[in-house]
C-alpha cells in the first residue's frame, strides 16, 4: 500500500510506496491553490502508483484503464515513474507496430538454430499477411486471433497440427510483447495450441517392406540412411547430417547420436543406440564404400536439403505404395518394436523421446499383436462355455469335452492384418 501525506513546508503532496526491491520510495506532486490543495488529484495519483507497484511486484499486466493513463502521462512524469522502477522506458512508437516488433523479436534471438528460425519465419509470414506489418500490437484483439486461426484453416489450407503450431508460435511472439510491456495482454493466450497426434496417418512398415525398400536403394549410402531410420529409429535428416564414423563404436556395438531437436534438454540431446544387426550390416557396407579418411557417415546425403521426395521414388521403385510420413513412420515402427521387445524405459532411452510423446505419436499395434490377440481365449470364456455345454451327453463322454466344445464354436481365425493403425 502507498501512503499520502502533505508537506506544509514545501507545499507538496508526498506519496510513499514499497518498491519491488524491498525499500521505500517517494514521489511528490505540487499542491494546488484549490480548497483541498489538490488532495483529490493526489489521491488518484496514489491509487495509480499502488496499481503500478503491484504489477511490478507480481509481474502482472496493468489494466486497460491504467494503460490509457500511462499513455497520457507527460514525458517528465513518465520519466520519474521510470526512475522509481514502476514503468519501463517509453518505446519507439514504431516498435508498437507488428512488423517492427517481429523484426526486433528475431534480432533478439540471433544464434538460434536454422531449422527453428525457419519454423518461426512461417508464423511471421502468416501474421504479416493477415494483419499487415503496420498493425498496432495493442489493436489485436482476442476475436482477431480467433479469426486468424480460422484464416489459417480456410484460406491457407493448413492441417490441424500445422495450424496449431503456427498459433503456438504466434502466442509465443506476442507473449514477449507483454513481457516488454508493449501490450497489456496476449490476444492469443486463450487459443489451444497443444500438439495433436493423427493416428490415421500412422503406418507400420513391416520387415518385408523395409527389405524391398533397401533392395531398391541405388547405393550403400542410401541403404544406410534407410536403415538408420527403420532399424535405428533416428530422426531424418537432423540426427544424421553431422554423424561421423567416430560416433560408431564397432567394438561395443553402439552408436552415439546427437539430437539437435532435444539439445536444449538436460541430457543435451545425447543418447546411445545399440547397433542392431540390421543396422550394423548396412552401416558396415557404407563404411567399406566410402573413401579412406572420410569423416562423415553420409558424406553426400548430409548436404541434401530434402530427402523425402527421393525416398518416395525409392518406395515406388520397390513396387510399394508410398505410406504417409515416410521417414517418421519408419522411426515409429522401430520405436514400437523396441517397446514391445525391451519395454518402455529402454525403448524411449534409445529413441530419444518420452513415454508420453511415444504413446501419442509413435507406438502402434503391430500385426503380430492383432494375430496373437485373435487366438486368446480367457478363463471366463472357457468357464462360460463349459457351463453352457453341461448336459450335452454327446460331449460329456469325452475327457476333453469342455475344451473341445469351446474351440469348435470359435469362428475361423482371421488371416491377420498387414497394417497397424492406432493404439
Amino acid at each position: 500500500m502507498a501512503s499520502l501525506s502533505y508537506d506544509d513546508k514545501n507545499n507538496r503532496w508526498l506519496i510513499q510506496f514499497q518498491a519491488a526491491s524491498g525499500g521505500r520510495k517517494s514521489l511528490s506532486m505540487k499542491a494546488t491553490r484549490g480548497r483541498d490543495k489538490g488532495q483529490s488529484k493526489a489521491s488518484a495519483f496514489k491509487e495509480h502508483i499502488e496499481n503500478l507497484a503491484a504489477a511490478v511486484k507480481y509481474n502482472t499486466s496493468v489494466s486497460p484503464k491504467e494503460s490509457a493513463w500511462i499513455a497520457d502521462l507527460p514525458d517528465e512524469t513518465h520519466s520519474k515513474l521510470v526512475d522509481a522502477g514502476l514503468l519501463p522506458k517509453r518505446h519507439d512508437p514504431e516498435l508498437l507496430k507488428l512488423g517492427k516488433f517481429l523484426s526486433k523479436w528475431f534480432t533478439d534471438r540471433e544464434g538460434t538454430k536454422a531449422s527453428t528460425v525457419l519454423t518461426w519465419r512461417n508464423a511471421e509470414r502468416n501474421l504479416k499477411d493477415y494483419f499487415g506489418p503496420d498493425k498496432q500490437l495493442g489493436d489485436i484483439t482476442e476475436d482477431d486471433s480467433e479469426n486468424f486461426e480460422r484464416w489459417l484453416k480456410s484460406d491457407q489450407n493448413l492441417k490441424d497440427a500445422t495450424r496449431r503450431k503456427r498459433v503456438a508460435i504466434s502466442k509465443q511472439m506476442l507473449r514477449s510483447a507483454v513481457k516488454a510491456r508493449l501490450i497489456n495482454q496476449n490476444p492469443f493466450e486463450a487459443l489451444k495450441t497443444a500438439s495433436l497426434s493423427n493416428k490415421s496417418r500412422q503406418y507400420f512398415v513391416t520387415h518385408e517392406e523395409a527389405r524391398k525398400v533397401l533392395d531398391a536403394c541405388s547405393n550403400p549410402e542410401w541403404r544406410a540412411l534407410v536403415a538408420l531410420a527403420r532399424y535405428g529409429a533416428l530422426r531424418i535428416p537432423s540426427e544424421v547430417r553431422e554423424m561421423t564414423w567416430d560416433d560408431v563404436n564397432w567394438a561395443e556395438n553402439c552408436l552415439h547420436v546427437h539430437a539437435i531437436k532435444t539439445e536444449h534438454h538436460a541430457d543435451e540431446g545425447e543418447r546411445i543406440v545399440p547397433l542392431f544387426p540390421e543396422l550394423r550390416k548396412h552401416l558396415w557396407e557404407q563404411h567399406e564404400a566410402v573413401e579412406d579418411g572420410e569423416k562423415y557417415v553420409l558424406p553426400n546425403l548430409r548436404h541434401t536439403t530434402n530427402v523425402g521426395p527421393t525416398l518416395l521414388r525409392i518406395i515406388k521403385r520397390a513396387g510399394l505404395k508410398a505410406w504417409p510420413k515416410a521417414w517418421q513412420n519408419m522411426r515409429a515402427t522401430r520405436a514400437t518394436e523396441l517397446e514391445n521387445q525391451f519395454g518402455s524405459h529402454k525403448a524411449t532411452e534409445w529413441c530419444g523421446h518420452t513415454e508420453k510423446i511415444a504413446a501419442a505419436h509413435y507406438w502402434m499395434v503391430t500385426p503380430e499383436a492383432v494375430t496373437e490377440a485373435s487366438e486368446f481365449v480367457s478363463d471366463a470364456y472357457l468357464m462360460q462355455k463349459g457351463a453352457e455345454d453341461v448336459g450335452n451327453d454327446s460331449l460329456m463322454h469325452s475327457p476333453n469335452a469342455v475344451n473341445s466344445s469351446v474351440f469348435s464354436s470359435l469362428p475361423p481365425r482371421s488371416s491377420g492384418l498387414n497394417r497397424a493403425r492406432g493404439t
